[in-house]
């Protein structure tokens, strides 16, 4: 297990009070469904885990696992997590639609009002209308601008 996989293993121990399991470089949470809420509550609100973002939710159906009878429940409610704060050290938000009242500016506002610590780049387009032609290569931006801003982030 990485460091940064041993904290987390450990703040989740001490936060949400059961043993999470490790495989393939993640780490895995049984809660009862009475617990669900109660569970994904503490995940989303604590400071030192901050899982804001649900990657993915599906049920499973255990009847036909593996080689042998299954023996918990038969069925599973099943969620990926990210805690996006935690996750990276730095973000860099690439718009490009504009640099004045475009999508880039409400997500770093959310991030910073979501007490993201990390650095935040903001790359953008020029202001414009909406360019045509050879009129696009003065305004939209290239893959250069975005490696110079991440270069700016290291």
């Amino acid at each position: 297990m990485t460091p940064k996989l041993q904290r987390l293993h450990d703040a989740l121990v001490e936060v949400a009070g059961v043993t999470p399991v490790e495989r393939l470089g993640e780490l895995t949470l049984e809660v009862k469904a009475a617990d669900y809420r109660g569970a994904c509550e503490k995940l989303r609100d604590h400071p030192a885990l901050r899982f804001e973002q649900l990657i993915d939710l599906c049920g499973v159906d255990y009847s036909t696992y593996g080689d042998r009878p299954w023996e918990k429940g038969r069925f599973a409610a099943v969620l990926h997590l990210l805690s996006v704060v935690a996750a990276f050290p730095a973000v860099l938000v690439v718009d490009e639609t504009r640099r004045s009242g475009g999508v880039s500016e409400g997500v770093v506002t959310a991030l910073v009002e979501g007490g993201y610590q990390g650095r935040i780049a903001r790359v953008t387009a020029e202001d414009s209308f909406v360019p045509l032609g050879p009129a696009a290569a003065h305004v939209v931006l290239t893959e250069d601008d975005v490696v110079t801003a991440l270069s700016s982030l290291a």
